[in-house]
């Protein structure tokens, strides 16, 4: 059985450029933070609301829906494919870059720099 088997369950993979990647299935109403717990990745977080950048992502293949509204993104960051982890959940099937070197990325166009 795939996840195209299942509906409303959604192969996800996650991909760290230094440790590679893990999928795993995800359940359309799931957290993508939980997700990527429970198939033992390691993640920061300092919110679990949208309200910081600790579980910053960006999503390279699919598409996501914020459940709440990701306030510590600004609209270029969204247009750039970043998502939050901890509101973000599968809308389809998606490959999302994972590390600490997004904030490093990120972080400039928040200030404008």
């Amino acid at each position: 059985m795939t996840a195209d088997d299942l509906d409303g369950v959604y192969e996800i993979t996650f991909i760290h450029p230094e440790t590679g990647s893990i999928s795993a299935r995800a359940q359309d109403d799931a957290p993508l933070f939980d997700v990527a717990l429970e198939s033992g990745i390691e993640l920061g977080y300092g919110c679990y609301d949208g309200t910081c950048l600790n579980c910053l992502a960006r999503l390279r293949e699919g598409e996501v829906v914020h459940a709440k509204e990701p306030v510590a993104l600004t609209p270029d960051l969204l247009e750039a494919g970043f998502v939050l982890l901890c509101v973000a959940k599968a809308t389809s099937h998606c490959t999302i870059e994972i590390g600490s070197h997004l904030r490093e990325e990120a972080y400039p166009s928040l200030w404008g720099e």
